[in-house]
């Protein structure tokens, strides 16, 4: 999971915190979403970005469109 830290995200963040998902942690949501896209293009298995609601999932979309035409495997979760 590619991510940073918001209001909204924590339920999630606790929830990967008990479990066996790693978390990434970055600074803004655009970054996140185009790690999630490199780890798709390169193993060829989903990886996750997440944000938190507004302007942070608003943050995601240019990740997200860019991998969307190369049909690589992207999850997006905003809060």
């Amino acid at each position: 999971m590619f991510t940073l830290l918001g209001e909204e995200t924590n339920d999630l963040m606790d929830a990967f915190a008990a479990s066996f998902i790693e978390v990434v942690l970055y600074r803004h949501e655009q970054c996140a979403a185009f790690m999630a896209w490199g780890h798709g293009r390169l193993t060829g298995r989903p990886a996750a970005c997440s944000a938190t609601l507004g302007p942070g999932a608003t943050n995601l979309v240019t990740g997200v469109a860019d991998a969307q035409p190369d049909a690589k495997p992207l999850i997006a979760i905003t809060g």
